[in-house]
């Protein structure tokens, strides 16, 4: 997929943000990469702003070292459940577990953004699993916030080449709801820039 959203590439030209800021990003992060995303994170910690990943292996965890090498309690992680990952998390750090009944709104925009969220294999089976949707409604969760009001001002994404899954899903989701999108590791260098 091309991509028409800028790259960032020096996380000291990060230009003032207002607001909740989304990271996401895959799990295959390069040395490089994860070095960027640790950059952004300590850039958006000294804004003082409110930072909302995931808490995967990879991009998530390298976003959240930075914001905690300044101040964890800027850094919120949304888990799909309880225990995921949870020994990856600073210390200070706000935890948001995935409830359907406390957020349904997230399964449901998850459905809207993700194109197999309904679909059955040859054998009837779906193609998703029970996990994976809660895997999905927790990265729609990233963007939305717990509640009316916290969506994300901006969602960082750090890609891979041939990008798929969740981190695809993320930025579907923020172009469904014109949040303004950064992709971090995607193409060649370019000079930072936020919007198009």
């Amino acid at each position: 997929m091309a991509s028409t959203h800028p790259w960032v590439i020096d996380a000291a030209g990060l230009p003032p943000v207002h607001g909740r800021v989304a990271v996401i990003g895959t799990r295959r992060v390069t040395r490089t990469d994860a070095d960027r995303c640790r950059a952004v994170g300590v850039a958006l910690a000294h804004q003082g702003v409110r930072v909302v990943s995931g808490g995967a292996p990879g991009a998530d965890q390298a976003f959240a070292e930075g914001v905690a090498s300044v101040d964890p309690h800027l850094l919120e992680v949304v888990l799909p459940w309880e225990g995921f990952h949870r020994a990856d998390h600073p210390d200070g750090a706000r935890l948001v577990v995935y409830d359907p009944e406390l957020h349904p709104g997230w399964a449901h925009h998850a459905a809207a953004a993700h194109p197999a969220w309904d679909i059955a294999r040859s054998d009837g089976r779906p193609v998703l699993s029970p996990a994976m949707k809660r895997l999905h409604s927790r990265n729609t969760g990233i963007l939305l916030g717990s509640g009316p009001g916290q969506t994300a001002c901006l969602v960082i994404a750090c890609v891979a080449p041939g990008r798929t899954g969740g981190t695809e899903q993320g930025i579907r989701l923020a172009e469904q709801l014109e949040v303004p999108i950064v992709l971090l590791g995607e193409g060649p260098p370019a000079p930072l820039t936020l919007f198009d």
